[in-house]
């Protein structure tokens, strides 16, 4: 969507540059020249005057006699059929054209003086011929006055000439981008039937070593479970509760199992055109995953059990929310969070060298497998960095180069105006580089329609260092400055093909480097990480029918616990003397199921998956109109199976359906309405069980319905 300030274009550009200075100076060179057509035209117009007078004197006189032999002379033309004059509609259509203009509008009228004047309307002749009088009337010596002369040199003028080659189209001044969504979840037992860690480490029947490890090790699925289904410690369930209208377990705990609410998202994404090479980008965040109902409809004052600052008694029971029905936006929230700015960058290009961007921005590259700027409608996380970063194009190729600020540690936030960084040893610095092959989507499609093979790729090499740290809680007296010497080189490589209905893309990244083992004692600590994503995929049937095969990689680590995000990848606690660093992890925006990765885990870690798929479009137009569904099967797989919680390798098996259907509103391909209705089921494996006993797993489900509109 683009928006235009103000009713008059103020930013013409000429010769590639834009500005109402160039505006100004190109409206005074078109004076300029009108002045100087009007000079020469006025001294046509007199010679014409003065060549037509003398021939209406001579005309006066007797023409002399002719010679004996002479043929006779031919008769005169009619008064209708002089030569060279202008046709009778001319001047018809001049006063019609005035009259149209009498009856515009101010800002219609303003708006026609700021641009040049369409060179469409024929203009009258110049030549003498044309401003002679009709034959009718007699003939006249007499010299026009200034003004009769003024009038007809402003009736013969040509119209302003525009040079296309010299005038473009003014640039939009503001164009604005993004999503509104609304996601409906439902979850339904995915803590996979586990006992809570409460539960098991209270357990006398367990042996401790066991329970020990358990205490180490992350639990990412207690908190799927509903308060009112988790037993205490003892098994039995939380003193006084009511379960309402369900039923009980045998613990004491109420039987539900399914947690259900939705969220929002308003993401506004406005550029800054000040020129075609120099612009401002900006991403904010409204609402952003706020759960539908929070702050809650309780704008009636406290109640029992409330006091004056609006906190709860934990003795009391408020009751304002059974009446209230009105929302305080303000909530428990603010507007800080309430409206979240997450990016803003600028960009300035120099055709002739290149591009320099700075500020904070989003980090993409090749599948979003590594670094993901998180832009899709059902994204959550992104990459966003705070760089400087400087691109080029050298035959075909992108190169780039930046510095980023990743964390600068200490600062003193008492200036509200200026914070001030306090320490230089702490800081987290990055250089990236790159060099690329890419195409965009326009030319992608047009590839593929003329049936050419695509092949474009890059390699990104990332460098970070860190030199100490502060430990917690941060103050130069309480807490020792500690030595991380922490350095890691991350080689990503990505490449595509494309041709025709075939679309392979690969991207693998290889991390390397070394630390201090700042948790476990003395000594340093090696890394080496290693993960790729494959995408396959086949479109057949006049692109509705789709063949989908993805496999990904992720390398573990048998001396770490657990595979979820809250995992500590890091320190190193089995004894056999391996004091690597070997746990890779996908970016959490990068989508590989519904139920195991997305949510419970929350992103892919140390392990394998295979994922074959199907889709078919029932409805595919043009313009983006797409309605259809599609099916895929995931099979994971731990790649250090001493890391699961079960030690098994195997995880889990899961069923994802999908039905999609997206509107062609909009002047871009995908704006418009976005909707899906999703399903998917998970079936656990040992891996995902007790390395205590053999019990067995319930199986998990979900119910997603997305909502959104692009523009």
């Amino acid at each position: 969507m683009q928006i235009r300030i103000g009713d008059r274009a103020q930013t013409l550009k000429c010769n590639g540059s834009s500005g109402p200075r160039n505006a100004d100076a190109a409206l005074a060179l078109a004076g300029r020249t009108r002045g100087r057509t009007r000079f020469f035209s006025l001294l046509f117009v007199t010679a014409g005057l003065a060549v037509s007078g003398r021939a209406a004197a001579q005309a006066t006189e007797p023409p002399p006699d002719p010679p004996p032999d002479a043929p006779p002379s031919e008769a005169p033309a009619a008064p209708d059929e002089a030569p060279g004059a202008p046709p009778a509609e001319t001047a018809a259509e001049g006063e019609a054209s005035d009259d149209a203009g009498a009856d515009a509008s101010p800002a219609e009228a303003e708006a026609a003086e700021g641009e040049p004047e369409s060179p469409a309307e024929p203009a009258p002749s110049l030549t003498a011929p044309s401003l002679a009088p009709e034959a009718s009337e007699p003939a006249s010596t007499e010299i026009l006055s200034p003004a009769d002369m003024q009038q007809r040199l402003a009736e013969s003028a040509p119209p302003s000439v525009r040079v296309a080659s010299d005038w473009t189209a003014p640039t939009p001044v503001l164009t604005l981008h993004g999503y509104m969504r609304m996601r409906g979840e439902l979850m339904d037992t995915f803590w996979l039937g586990r006992r809570t860690r409460a539960d098991i480490t209270s357990d006398s029947d367990i042996d401790q070593a066991v329970i020990q490890r358990l205490r180490n090790s992350p639990d990412p699925f207690t908190r799927f479970r509903p308060l009112e289904n988790r037993a205490v410690a003892g098994g039995n369930g939380p003193a006084g509760l009511a379960c309402a209208d369900e039923s009980r377990n045998n613990n004491g705990t109420c039987d539900i199992s399914t947690v259900r609410f939705a969220n929002l998202r308003l993401r506004l994404s406005p550029q800054l055109n000040l020129s075609e090479d120099v612009r401002v980008k900006m991403t904010f965040d409204v609402l952003d995953n706020f759960v539908a109902g929070e702050p809650p409809a309780s704008f009636y004052g406290a109640g029992p059990g409330v006091d004056a600052d609006g906190n709860g008694d934990p003795d009391g029971i408020d009751t304002t929310r059974t009446f209230a029905n009105t929302v305080d936006p303000r909530g428990g929230a603010g507007l800080g969070e309430t409206v979240r700015a997450r990016r803003a960058w600028a960009e300035v290009r120099r055709r002739d060298l290149g591009e320099l961007r700075f500020g904070r921005m989003p980090q993409h590259w090749g599948l979003g497998m590594l670094y993901n700027a998180g832009n899709g409608l059902d994204d959550d996380l992104s990459t966003d960095v705070d760089r400087l970063m400087g691109i080029t194009n050298l035959f075909g190729l992108y190169l780039t180069a930046s510095y980023d600020f990743l964390a600068e540690g200490l600062f003193d936030p008492a200036d509200p105006v200026r914070p001030l960084e306090q320490s230089q040893l702490d800081d987290l610095d990055q250089a990236t580089f790159s060099l690329s092959r890419r195409h965009t989507a326009e030319e992608l499609a047009k590839a593929n329609e003329r049936g050419d093979l695509v092949l474009n790729g890059g390699l990104q090499l990332t460098i970070r260092d860190q030199a100490s740290l502060y430990a917690l809680p941060a103050s130069p007296d309480d807490s020792p400055l500690v030595e991380v010497e922490a350095s890691t080189y991350t080689t990503d490589l990505w490449a595509l093909l494309r041709y025709r209905f075939l679309r392979v893309e690969l991207e693998a990244a290889w991390t390397t480097g070394s630390m201090n083992d700042i948790v476990g004692g003395s000594g340093k600590l090696d890394i080496d990480q290693f993960g790729y994503a494959l995408e396959t995929e086949i479109r057949l049937v006049d692109d509705k029918l789709g063949l989908y095969l993805d496999h990904g990689l992720a390398t573990g680590d048998e001396d770490v616990e657990g595979l979820s995000s809250d995992a500590d990848f890091v320190s190193q606690v089995g004894g056999d003397g391996n004091r690597t660093i070997s746990t890779f992890r996908f970016h959490p925006s990068y989508r590989v199921d519904l139920i195991l990765w997305r949510n419970i885990m929350r992103q892919v870690t140390g392990a394998m998956y295979f994922k074959p798929g199907i889709s078919y479009d029932f409805i595919r137009g043009n313009f983006g109109q797409v309605f259809g569904a599609r099916l895929d099967v995931l099979y994971s797989r731990a790649t250090a199976p001493l890391q699961t919680w079960g030690n098994d390798a195997d995880l889990g098996i899961e069923l994802n359906g999908t039905l999609y259907f997206r509107t062609e509103d909009g002047p871009d391909l995908v704006d418009g309405y976005h909707t899906k209705l999703q399903y998917g089921v998970l079936f656990p494996m040992r891996g995902l069980g007790y390395d205590h006993a053999d019990l067995d797993l319930d199986t998990a489900q979900t119910l997603r319905l997305l909502l959104g509109v692009v523009f």
